[in-house]
């Protein structure tokens, strides 16, 4: 049995979701975060499907809620040529803002107990032996090579939606557009950039970003809407190839720090806290004394690789026919269709 409190890297939501976790079957945990709380991030302040269903059974749920968190029922995707009705969800999805949501979540996991040491960044050579470990510091930085896409990420006021979702695909980019806490408006987009206009992010750089993907019906809501300018972030350098991470790997990673998922799909937020889920199992039996590190890191590998490889791969499709240079056709095609294949989307991303 070990004695050594397990130590996770990253105090996101795959991190804190892992924390939580752990804490609530009764083992120690150390959470080490570079970043502190609350803060803004980029994302789409979007979680649905199982991950909701997981916060659910923590209580979690009722805590988001009563911090200001929607449901949202209802989306609308618009084209460069048309648009959608006003459609259902198959699921309810909570809609709150990451400021919000971490600072709850860290919350939560020091009322469970949980060492939480903020503003301290970690690297591998930090722990050795790195047994125990588990590695969720977020995406990972890309260094070698250069990829197109920036995510940026604003709250405005006084934006009227069609729905409680809006989702605007463009020739270079998407937008998605939700209602989160205190009646702001949550936009989060991607955007195809050259590397000149990476080093020039600056308080107004999204709002063309933004309406280059909006449909022309809402250019002027957008342009007339107030931009909380605190809440504005950016994230570059980002790339959406699935990756497979060896069953014989001898280390434990989870979250976005394993692999993204294209966020049109909603789902990034969803497979971060199923990730931490999917790995508490195997390393409650290494506490025990039932598996050592090693086969802890192989089990979490191969139960993450049959979970999320359909879901990655549909995914990565549906975003290379969303996005390709010369698809017109196509999005016009998937957007005017859309009442009938959104459920099968929805499932097989899921």
């Amino acid at each position: 049995m070990s004695l050594r409190p397990i130590t996770i890297v990253g105090g996101g939501i795959s991190g804190l979701s892992l924390g939580i976790d752990l804490q609530l079957k009764g083992l120690p945990v150390h959470l080490f975060e570079a970043g502190d709380y609350p803060r803004h991030r980029v994302c789409g302040e979007f979680l649905s499907g199982q991950g909701y269903r997981q916060l659910q059974e923590w209580g979690l749920a009722k805590s988001f809620l009563a911090a200001g968190a929607v449901e949202a029922t209802h989306f609308k995707c618009y084209g460069p040529a048309g648009m959608s009705p006003v459609l259902r969800l198959p699921s309810p999805a909570l809609c709150l803002s990451r400021y919000r949501m971490d600072d709850c979540m860290a919350e939560h996991f020091r009322e469970l107990g949980g060492h939480l040491i903020t503003r301290h960044r970690v690297h591998p050579a930090d722990f050795e032996p790195k047994e125990g470990t588990v590695w969720a510091q977020g995406r990972l930085a890309q260094t070698r090579q250069k990829y197109p896409w920036i995510g940026y990420k604003c709250h405005l006021k006084d934006y009227p939606l069609a729905a409680d979702l809006e989702m605007h695909f463009g020739r270079n980019g998407y937008v998605g557009l939700c209602r989160v806490e205190d009646g702001k408006i949550n936009v989060c987009g991607l955007t195809r950039m050259a590397e000149r206009e990476s080093r020039m992010l600056g308080k107004g750089r999204w709002l063309p970003w933004a309406l280059s993907s909006l449909h022309p019906s809402k250019h002027k809501s957008l342009q007339k809407a107030e931009c909380l300018e605190d809440s504005l972030c950016y994230t570059a350098g980002l790339q959406y190839k699935a990756r497979w991470f060896e069953t014989t790997r001898t280390k434990a990673v989870i979250g976005d720090h394993r692999t993204l998922i294209p966020p049109l799909t909603g789902n990034g937020m969803s497979m971060a806290v199923e990730s931490a889920h999917l790995a508490t199992p195997f390393i409650q039996s290494y506490f025990a004394g039932d598996l050592q590190w090693e086969e802890v890191c192989q089990q979490v590998n191969r139960a993450m690789n049959q979970r999320f490889r359909k879901r990655l791969l549909v995914a990565g499709l549906l975003q290379r026919l969303i996005l390709a240079r010369h698809g017109e056709g196509i999005r016009n095609s998937l957007i005017r269709n859309m009442s009938n294949i959104h459920p099968y989307l929805y499932a097989w991303t899921r």
